[in-house]
């Protein structure tokens, strides 16, 4: 990932990008966050990914050649969730800085170690799909899906059903499941009635198919020496925070 320095635009290059009608945009520019966006990161009214999804709106510029806001407006929650996240770690590196802090636990020893990272280090990984493009796959017990790219419009949909646990897993593949055996729309009982070894392959395709950034870091202790994998967070207010320079 290319990210320029502190402040102005950018212009980002996204894993999937937004289909029409045969036709695919995946570029996007983008200028610094202000404290127009700043309001809305705290605004506690909102949910997360409403705060998100509104600074992505605010700071983008243009798609391809469309800069009218509200062409922009439907065009937004239409991108995956990967790009979202590709937007989301280009303007922090924009507004605020391209070095990102942090604190992770160690699972071994429990020792609390910071990480110093470079956000134009990560990886964007290309997409195998493009949004709007429905895959047929055979699951590993024979049964058949029809699946979908997540995409932005659908966070809003699983935080208003307020589910945990192990509730989200299953959320996180019914968004995706356009059919099941022949069944269009699937419900979300349907989905935890699915057999275990099915669902871990569907992960596996939606990771192949979506791209996006490759924010699984392998980190070792400096205290027992022991390497273990961290996921990077930028769904949350500490982000965007200057704190974690």
């Amino acid at each position: 990932m290319s990210v320029k320095s502190l402040g102005g635009r950018t212009v980002v290059k996204l894993p999937m990008g937004y289909a029409d009608n045969g036709t695919l945009v995946d570029e996007i520019e983008l200028r610094a966050m202000t404290g127009v966006e700043e309001d809305t990161l705290s605004d506690d009214k909102l949910s997360m990914s409403r705060r998100l999804n509104e600074i992505v709106l605010n700071c983008t510029e243009r798609m391809g050649t469309i800069t009218d806001k509200d062409q922009l407006r439907k065009m937004i929650p239409k991108l995956s969730t990967d790009d979202q996240t590709c937007i989301l770690i280009n303007l922090r590196a924009i507004s605020i800085g391209n070095n990102y802090r942090y604190e992770v636990v160690c699972p071994s020893c429990e020792s609390l170690i910071r990480i110093d990272l470079a956000l134009d280090s990560l990886q964007i990984r290309p997409a195998k799909a493009k949004t709007g493009v429905i895959s047929e796959v055979e699951l590993p017990s024979g049964r058949k899906a029809k699946i979908r790219p997540l995409l932005i419009e659908d966070t809003a949909r699983s935080e208003d059903m307020k589910l945990e646990g192990e509730g989200r897993v299953s959320m996180s593949i019914w968004l995706r499941m356009v059919e099941l055996d022949g069944k269009p729309n699937p419900t979300l009982e349907d989905v935890k009635g699915m057999l275990y070894a099915d669902r871990i392959y569907l992960r596996e395709v939606f990771d192949q198919m979506e791209g996006g950034v490759d924010s699984e870091l392998k980190i070792k202790c400096d205290h027992c020496d022991k390497i273990f994998t961290s996921y990077l967070d930028i769904a949350r207010i500490e982000f965007f925070s200057p704190k974690m320079l």
